[in-house]
Protein backbone atom coordinates (compact mmCIF):
# COMPACT_ATOMS: atom_id res chain seq x y z
CA UNK A 1 0.00 0.00 0.00
CA UNK A 2 2.10 2.95 -1.22
CA UNK A 3 -0.83 5.81 -2.35
CA UNK A 4 -3.48 3.25 -1.57
CA UNK A 5 -2.80 4.21 2.00
CA UNK A 6 -4.28 7.84 1.79
CA UNK A 7 -7.30 5.78 0.07
CA UNK A 8 -7.96 3.26 3.35
CA UNK A 9 -7.63 6.67 5.07
CA UNK A 10 -10.50 8.17 3.47
CA UNK A 11 -12.47 4.40 3.49
CA UNK A 12 -11.98 4.65 7.06
CA UNK A 13 -9.92 1.43 7.33
CA UNK A 14 -6.89 0.63 9.01
CA UNK A 15 -3.03 0.30 6.69
CA UNK A 16 -2.55 -3.31 8.35
CA UNK A 17 -0.02 -5.90 7.38
CA UNK A 18 3.07 -6.26 7.64
CA UNK A 19 5.29 -3.43 7.10
CA UNK A 20 8.81 -2.40 5.24
CA UNK A 21 11.38 -0.29 5.73
CA UNK A 22 14.02 -0.42 3.40
CA UNK A 23 14.80 -1.39 -0.11
CA UNK A 24 17.97 -3.29 -1.50
CA UNK A 25 19.06 -4.40 -5.30
CA UNK A 26 21.99 -6.10 -5.57
CA UNK A 27 23.53 -8.62 -8.30
CA UNK A 28 23.32 -12.41 -8.50
CA UNK A 29 26.69 -12.53 -6.77
CA UNK A 30 25.68 -10.18 -4.07
CA UNK A 31 27.44 -7.32 -4.85
CA UNK A 32 25.01 -4.57 -3.74
CA UNK A 33 24.01 -2.22 -6.42
CA UNK A 34 22.46 0.38 -3.78
CA UNK A 35 19.26 0.54 -1.32
CA UNK A 36 16.92 3.26 0.22
CA UNK A 37 14.29 3.68 2.80
CA UNK A 38 14.25 4.49 6.58
CA UNK A 39 15.49 1.14 7.37
CA UNK A 40 18.63 2.29 5.94
CA UNK A 41 19.21 6.21 5.91
CA UNK A 42 17.86 7.49 8.68
CA UNK A 43 16.95 11.22 8.09
CA UNK A 44 16.67 14.15 11.18
CA UNK A 45 13.50 15.22 9.47
CA UNK A 46 11.39 15.63 12.66
CA UNK A 47 8.25 15.01 10.48
CA UNK A 48 8.09 12.27 7.76
CA UNK A 49 5.05 11.46 5.64
CA UNK A 50 1.65 11.32 7.58
CA UNK A 51 2.89 11.02 10.77
CA UNK A 52 5.51 11.34 13.69
CA UNK A 53 7.47 8.54 15.29
CA UNK A 54 6.09 5.16 14.46
CA UNK A 55 2.86 7.21 12.69
CA UNK A 56 5.64 8.17 9.45
CA UNK A 57 4.04 6.81 6.39
CA UNK A 58 5.39 3.18 5.56
CA UNK A 59 4.24 0.48 3.06
CA UNK A 60 1.95 -1.79 4.73
CA UNK A 61 2.38 -5.12 2.37
CA UNK A 62 -1.67 -6.69 2.19
CA UNK A 63 -2.24 -9.77 0.83
CA UNK A 64 -4.97 -9.42 -1.63
CA UNK A 65 -8.14 -11.49 -0.25
CA UNK A 66 -6.83 -9.68 3.33
CA UNK A 67 -8.01 -6.17 1.86
CA UNK A 68 -11.09 -7.80 -0.79
CA UNK A 69 -12.07 -8.62 2.89
CA UNK A 70 -12.12 -5.25 4.39
CA UNK A 71 -13.42 -3.71 1.91
CA UNK A 72 -16.35 -5.86 1.96
CA UNK A 73 -17.32 -6.32 5.28
CA UNK A 74 -18.82 -2.97 5.95
CA UNK A 75 -21.03 -3.54 3.06
CA UNK A 76 -25.11 -4.88 3.60
CA UNK A 77 -25.52 -8.82 2.82
CA UNK A 78 -25.76 -9.22 -1.08
CA UNK A 79 -24.37 -5.60 -1.94
CA UNK A 80 -21.97 -7.87 -4.06
CA UNK A 81 -23.05 -11.02 -5.83
CA UNK A 82 -20.49 -13.42 -7.06
CA UNK A 83 -20.65 -15.21 -10.25
CA UNK A 84 -22.23 -12.91 -12.48
CA UNK A 85 -19.72 -12.92 -15.74
CA UNK A 86 -21.37 -10.46 -18.09
CA UNK A 87 -21.98 -11.50 -21.38
CA UNK A 88 -23.26 -7.98 -22.89
CA UNK A 89 -25.47 -4.72 -22.48
CA UNK A 90 -28.04 -3.02 -23.84
CA UNK A 91 -27.55 0.92 -22.76
CA UNK A 92 -30.81 3.53 -23.70
CA UNK A 93 -31.62 6.58 -22.27
CA UNK A 94 -33.48 4.92 -19.25
CA UNK A 95 -30.40 2.37 -18.32
CA UNK A 96 -28.24 -0.18 -18.98
CA UNK A 97 -29.64 -3.65 -19.32
CA UNK A 98 -27.45 -6.68 -18.36
CA UNK A 99 -27.01 -9.99 -19.90
CA UNK A 100 -25.02 -12.85 -17.91
CA UNK A 101 -23.00 -15.52 -19.20
CA UNK A 102 -24.97 -18.03 -16.83
CA UNK A 103 -28.23 -17.49 -18.82
CA UNK A 104 -30.05 -15.83 -15.56
CA UNK A 105 -32.24 -13.16 -16.06
CA UNK A 106 -31.41 -9.84 -17.25
CA UNK A 107 -30.72 -6.83 -14.70
CA UNK A 108 -31.37 -3.16 -15.18
CA UNK A 109 -28.84 -0.73 -13.68
CA UNK A 110 -28.25 3.10 -13.91
CA UNK A 111 -24.38 2.78 -14.20
CA UNK A 112 -22.65 0.28 -15.80
CA UNK A 113 -18.48 0.22 -15.13
CA UNK A 114 -16.24 -1.83 -16.82
CA UNK A 115 -13.40 -2.88 -14.48
CA UNK A 116 -13.27 -6.69 -16.19
CA UNK A 117 -9.94 -6.96 -16.83
CA UNK A 118 -7.83 -6.92 -20.08
CA UNK A 119 -9.91 -9.10 -21.93
CA UNK A 120 -13.02 -7.08 -20.72
CA UNK A 121 -16.58 -7.65 -22.75
CA UNK A 122 -17.60 -4.30 -21.46
CA UNK A 123 -14.61 -2.62 -23.35
CA UNK A 124 -15.14 -4.63 -26.39
CA UNK A 125 -18.82 -4.26 -27.15
CA UNK A 126 -18.33 -0.38 -26.67
CA UNK A 127 -15.07 0.28 -28.70
CA UNK A 128 -14.34 -3.53 -30.63
CA UNK A 129 -11.51 -5.65 -30.46
CA UNK A 130 -8.26 -4.77 -30.35
CA UNK A 131 -5.17 -6.92 -30.03
CA UNK A 132 -3.13 -6.91 -27.03
CA UNK A 133 0.73 -5.65 -27.04
CA UNK A 134 3.16 -8.19 -25.77
CA UNK A 135 5.78 -6.20 -23.24
CA UNK A 136 8.18 -8.98 -24.25
CA UNK A 137 8.42 -9.97 -20.33
CA UNK A 138 6.89 -13.10 -19.18
CA UNK A 139 6.44 -13.38 -14.91
CA UNK A 140 6.39 -16.26 -12.41
CA UNK A 141 5.20 -15.60 -8.84
CA UNK A 142 4.97 -17.78 -5.98
CA UNK A 143 4.75 -16.89 -2.09
CA UNK A 144 7.49 -19.11 0.53
CA UNK A 145 7.58 -19.61 4.07
CA UNK A 146 11.07 -17.95 5.00
CA UNK A 147 12.92 -16.62 7.87
CA UNK A 148 15.57 -14.63 6.06
CA UNK A 149 16.80 -11.16 7.42
CA UNK A 150 16.38 -10.16 4.22
CA UNK A 151 12.59 -10.71 3.66
CA UNK A 152 12.03 -9.13 7.05
CA UNK A 153 10.20 -5.97 7.24
CA UNK A 154 12.42 -5.68 3.50
CA UNK A 155 12.36 -5.47 -0.29
CA UNK A 156 14.99 -7.00 -1.85
CA UNK A 157 15.31 -7.74 -5.93
CA UNK A 158 18.34 -9.31 -7.50
CA UNK A 159 19.19 -8.80 -11.27
CA UNK A 160 21.22 -9.14 -14.02
CA UNK A 161 20.10 -7.55 -17.12
CA UNK A 162 17.80 -9.81 -18.30
CA UNK A 163 16.11 -12.00 -15.32
CA UNK A 164 15.03 -10.24 -12.33
CA UNK A 165 13.80 -11.33 -8.86
CA UNK A 166 11.80 -9.17 -7.07
CA UNK A 167 10.90 -10.66 -3.27
CA UNK A 168 8.55 -8.66 -0.65
CA UNK A 169 7.02 -9.13 2.92
CA UNK A 170 3.46 -10.51 2.49
CA UNK A 171 2.43 -11.69 5.53
CA UNK A 172 4.28 -12.76 9.00
CA UNK A 173 6.53 -15.65 8.00
CA UNK A 174 6.07 -15.59 4.01
CA UNK A 175 7.54 -13.95 1.03
CA UNK A 176 6.26 -12.99 -2.14
CA UNK A 177 8.53 -13.57 -5.04
CA UNK A 178 8.09 -12.25 -8.54
CA UNK A 179 10.58 -13.79 -11.39
CA UNK A 180 10.30 -11.96 -14.43
CA UNK A 181 12.86 -11.97 -17.62
CA UNK A 182 12.70 -11.60 -21.68
CA UNK A 183 11.33 -13.69 -23.56
CA UNK A 184 9.62 -14.45 -26.95
CA UNK A 185 5.86 -14.16 -27.32
CA UNK A 186 5.13 -17.77 -28.38
CA UNK A 187 7.32 -19.35 -25.58
CA UNK A 188 5.60 -17.17 -23.07
CA UNK A 189 2.31 -17.70 -24.08
CA UNK A 190 3.31 -21.43 -23.21
CA UNK A 191 4.51 -20.84 -19.87
CA UNK A 192 0.90 -20.09 -18.51
CA UNK A 193 0.60 -24.21 -19.38
CA UNK A 194 2.88 -25.16 -16.72
CA UNK A 195 1.83 -26.19 -13.51
CA UNK A 196 3.41 -25.11 -10.17
CA UNK A 197 6.02 -27.55 -10.29
CA UNK A 198 7.11 -26.92 -14.08
CA UNK A 199 7.27 -23.15 -12.98
CA UNK A 200 9.30 -23.90 -10.04
CA UNK A 201 11.63 -25.88 -12.45
CA UNK A 202 11.72 -23.22 -14.78
CA UNK A 203 12.59 -20.31 -11.82
CA UNK A 204 14.91 -22.46 -10.34
CA UNK A 205 16.69 -22.82 -14.02
CA UNK A 206 16.48 -18.88 -14.51
CA UNK A 207 17.76 -17.97 -11.69
CA UNK A 208 20.28 -19.36 -9.59
CA UNK A 209 21.54 -16.97 -6.76
CA UNK A 210 18.73 -18.04 -4.35
CA UNK A 211 16.93 -21.50 -4.63
CA UNK A 212 15.90 -22.01 -1.44
CA UNK A 213 13.28 -19.43 -1.37
CA UNK A 214 12.21 -21.13 -4.77
CA UNK A 215 12.38 -24.63 -3.30
CA UNK A 216 10.14 -23.74 -0.29
CA UNK A 217 7.69 -22.32 -2.41
CA UNK A 218 4.69 -25.00 -2.79
CA UNK A 219 3.62 -25.71 -6.29
CA UNK A 220 0.27 -25.23 -5.66
CA UNK A 221 1.45 -21.31 -4.90
CA UNK A 222 2.96 -20.62 -8.08
CA UNK A 223 1.46 -19.12 -10.95
CA UNK A 224 2.92 -17.37 -14.62
CA UNK A 225 1.81 -15.60 -17.15
CA UNK A 226 3.08 -13.51 -20.56
CA UNK A 227 3.27 -8.92 -19.32
CA UNK A 228 0.50 -7.29 -22.06
CA UNK A 229 -1.14 -3.94 -22.03
CA UNK A 230 -3.41 -2.51 -24.15
CA UNK A 231 -3.33 1.33 -26.34
CA UNK A 232 -5.77 3.21 -25.29
CA UNK A 233 -8.32 3.87 -28.07
CA UNK A 234 -8.19 7.48 -28.02
CA UNK A 235 -6.98 10.94 -26.97
CA UNK A 236 -7.71 12.75 -24.35
CA UNK A 237 -8.55 16.03 -23.54
CA UNK A 238 -8.95 18.15 -20.24
CA UNK A 239 -12.24 18.77 -20.02
CA UNK A 240 -13.79 22.31 -19.48
CA UNK A 241 -17.02 21.17 -17.90
CA UNK A 242 -18.84 18.31 -16.57
CA UNK A 243 -20.80 18.43 -19.89
CA UNK A 244 -17.57 17.66 -21.43
CA UNK A 245 -15.87 15.29 -19.46
CA UNK A 246 -18.98 12.92 -20.50
CA UNK A 247 -18.35 13.48 -23.88
CA UNK A 248 -17.53 11.24 -26.45
CA UNK A 249 -14.31 9.27 -26.96
CA UNK A 250 -10.92 11.55 -27.04
CA UNK A 251 -10.33 14.68 -28.19
CA UNK A 252 -10.43 16.60 -31.38
CA UNK A 253 -9.58 15.33 -34.38
CA UNK A 254 -5.93 15.13 -35.28
CA UNK A 255 -4.86 15.12 -31.25
CA UNK A 256 -2.40 13.35 -29.86
CA UNK A 257 -2.71 9.74 -29.47
CA UNK A 258 -1.64 8.88 -25.84
CA UNK A 259 0.60 5.83 -24.78
CA UNK A 260 -0.25 2.20 -24.55
CA UNK A 261 -1.92 1.53 -21.44
CA UNK A 262 -0.74 -1.57 -18.98
CA UNK A 263 -3.64 -4.16 -17.53
CA UNK A 264 -7.14 -3.64 -17.68
CA UNK A 265 -8.71 -0.54 -19.03
CA UNK A 266 -11.58 0.82 -16.95
CA UNK A 267 -15.37 2.14 -19.05
CA UNK A 268 -17.92 4.23 -17.74
CA UNK A 269 -21.56 5.01 -18.40
CA UNK A 270 -23.11 7.43 -16.62
CA UNK A 271 -26.13 9.80 -16.57
CA UNK A 272 -25.28 13.56 -18.13
CA UNK A 273 -25.15 16.30 -15.39
CA UNK A 274 -28.71 17.94 -16.06
CA UNK A 275 -29.10 16.26 -19.07
CA UNK A 276 -32.38 13.78 -18.29
CA UNK A 277 -30.50 10.52 -17.81
CA UNK A 278 -28.77 10.25 -21.39
CA UNK A 279 -26.16 8.01 -21.32
CA UNK A 280 -22.51 8.91 -22.92
CA UNK A 281 -18.69 7.36 -22.98
CA UNK A 282 -16.23 8.18 -20.51
CA UNK A 283 -12.74 6.52 -21.78
CA UNK A 284 -10.57 5.03 -18.78
CA UNK A 285 -6.69 3.80 -19.18
CA UNK A 286 -6.01 0.94 -16.67
CA UNK A 287 -5.44 1.06 -13.05
CA UNK A 288 -2.54 -0.36 -11.58
CA UNK A 289 -1.87 -1.66 -7.85
CA UNK A 290 -3.06 1.81 -5.14
CA UNK A 291 -4.54 3.39 -8.23
CA UNK A 292 -7.64 1.16 -8.34
CA UNK A 293 -8.33 2.32 -4.80
CA UNK A 294 -7.55 5.70 -5.26
CA UNK A 295 -10.18 5.59 -8.68
CA UNK A 296 -12.85 4.15 -7.26
CA UNK A 297 -12.88 7.21 -3.94
CA UNK A 298 -12.59 9.56 -7.54
CA UNK A 299 -15.48 7.91 -9.40
CA UNK A 300 -18.11 7.75 -6.39
CA UNK A 301 -17.32 11.56 -5.91
CA UNK A 302 -17.63 12.31 -9.26
CA UNK A 303 -21.31 10.50 -9.48
CA UNK A 304 -21.86 11.85 -6.06
CA UNK A 305 -21.23 15.69 -7.20
CA UNK A 306 -22.53 15.07 -10.76
CA UNK A 307 -19.04 16.75 -11.77
CA UNK A 308 -16.83 14.70 -13.69
CA UNK A 309 -13.80 16.77 -13.77
CA UNK A 310 -12.18 14.28 -11.45
CA UNK A 311 -12.98 11.27 -13.58
CA UNK A 312 -10.97 13.25 -16.12
CA UNK A 313 -8.12 14.11 -13.31
CA UNK A 314 -8.24 10.25 -12.25
CA UNK A 315 -7.57 9.15 -15.82
CA UNK A 316 -4.55 11.16 -16.16
CA UNK A 317 -2.92 10.00 -13.37
CA UNK A 318 -3.97 6.56 -14.01
CA UNK A 319 -1.87 7.43 -17.64
CA UNK A 320 1.55 8.36 -16.35
CA UNK A 321 1.07 5.34 -13.76
CA UNK A 322 0.50 2.93 -16.75
CA UNK A 323 3.24 4.67 -18.73
CA UNK A 324 5.63 4.35 -16.26
CA UNK A 325 5.55 1.03 -15.44
CA UNK A 326 5.34 0.32 -19.33
CA UNK A 327 8.77 1.93 -19.23
CA UNK A 328 9.77 -0.15 -16.02
CA UNK A 329 9.00 -3.37 -17.77
CA UNK A 330 11.65 -2.68 -20.58
CA UNK A 331 14.33 -0.78 -17.97
CA UNK A 332 14.61 -3.17 -15.06
CA UNK A 333 15.52 -6.17 -17.84
CA UNK A 334 18.53 -4.08 -19.10
CA UNK A 335 21.98 -4.02 -18.58
CA UNK A 336 21.16 0.01 -17.16
CA UNK A 337 19.44 -1.94 -14.09
CA UNK A 338 22.38 -2.46 -12.70
CA UNK A 339 23.92 0.99 -12.32
CA UNK A 340 24.94 1.75 -8.58
CA UNK A 341 22.43 3.86 -6.83
CA UNK A 342 20.61 4.65 -3.97
CA UNK A 343 16.87 4.77 -5.82
CA UNK A 344 14.90 2.61 -7.77
CA UNK A 345 16.05 0.33 -10.28
CA UNK A 346 14.19 1.80 -13.22
CA UNK A 347 15.28 5.37 -12.32
CA UNK A 348 18.91 4.46 -11.95
CA UNK A 349 18.49 2.93 -15.66
CA UNK A 350 16.91 5.98 -16.82
CA UNK A 351 19.58 8.25 -15.39
CA UNK A 352 22.72 5.77 -16.84
CA UNK A 353 20.04 6.46 -20.67
CA UNK A 354 20.14 9.87 -19.86
CA UNK A 355 24.05 10.50 -18.73
CA UNK A 356 25.14 8.11 -21.51
CA UNK A 357 23.07 10.28 -23.89
CA UNK A 358 24.58 13.82 -22.51
CA UNK A 359 28.05 12.22 -22.96
CA UNK A 360 27.36 11.01 -26.62
CA UNK A 361 26.20 14.04 -27.34
CA UNK A 362 28.93 16.29 -26.01
CA UNK A 363 31.43 13.87 -27.65
CA UNK A 364 29.75 14.63 -31.15
CA UNK A 365 29.99 18.35 -30.66
CA UNK A 366 33.83 18.13 -29.58
CA UNK A 367 34.26 16.32 -32.69
CA UNK A 368 32.67 18.46 -34.97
Amino acid sequence: MQQGATALAQLGLPNEGVFSYAHSSFLPDGTLLGEYGRGVHESTRERMGNGRGKAQRRNAHIPRQALRAALLDPLLPGTVRWGKAIARFDAGDSGVILHFEDGSPPERAALLVGADGIRSRVREQLLGASPLEYLGVVVVLGRSRTSHAAASERVFQTLDGDTRLYVMPFEAGVAMWQLSFRLGEAEARAIQTLDGASLRALALRRHEPIPQLLQDTAAADITGYPAYDRPCPAALRQPTSAGEALGGLGGEAGGEVPPPTLATETRVRAPVAGGGGGLTLIPGPSTLRCQALLDGIALARALRSHELRGVADMLERARRKVRASRDAAELLHSPEAMAKSNSTRARSARDKRQLESTTAAGEGRGAV
